[in-house]
């Protein structure tokens, strides 16, 4: 279960997503990957194929791939998040 200060934190984080008018576009953006979820070992591979998804993972692991979102729509990029199955 979440924290309160948790959901705050992502309330924070896609506040403007949420408001802004031309974000509206923004937020439904999503793309295909040709890739599928796959487990290798006990790590799950699982592509981020859309702006909300890369923000939190952005968020949940600090770095900066929220800032590839552009470039992941061009699909000139293709980001995964990389997680222990267990």
């Amino acid at each position: 279960m979440l924290s309160q200060s948790k959901v705050d934190n992502f309330k924070t984080l896609f506040a403007t997503e949420l408001t802004a008018g031309d974000s509206v576009a923004r937020r439904s953006n999503k793309w295909k990957c040709k890739l599928q979820e796959m487990l290798i070992g006990e790590y799950c591979i699982t592509p981020l194929t859309s702006a909300k998804l890369l923000k939190s993972e952005s968020y949940q692991m600090n770095n900066c791939c929220r800032d590839y979102v552009d470039q992941c729509i061009e699909k000139r990029y293709c980001l995964f998040s990389i997680r222990r199955s267990t």
